[in-house]
């Protein structure tokens, strides 16, 4: 995430990445992401609601 000193540290994030995504020099663009956590349970919850929905039609 680039972080160089303290105040650039990312101490809370969190990123919904689909299944088949594939991880290669750096992480893929995720389907959701935010942070704090605590601010973006209900996107994090309807993102993974999306991909379950989609996988199981």
């Amino acid at each position: 995430m680039g972080e160089h000193d303290r105040p650039s540290v990312v101490w809370d994030y969190i990123a919904v990445y689909r299944p088949e995504q594939i991880w290669t020099d750096a992480p893929p663009q995720p389907e959701f992401k935010g942070r704090p956590v605590v601010r973006f349970i209900e996107g994090t919850r309807k993102a993974l609601e999306t991909i379950y929905s989609e996988r199981h039609k």
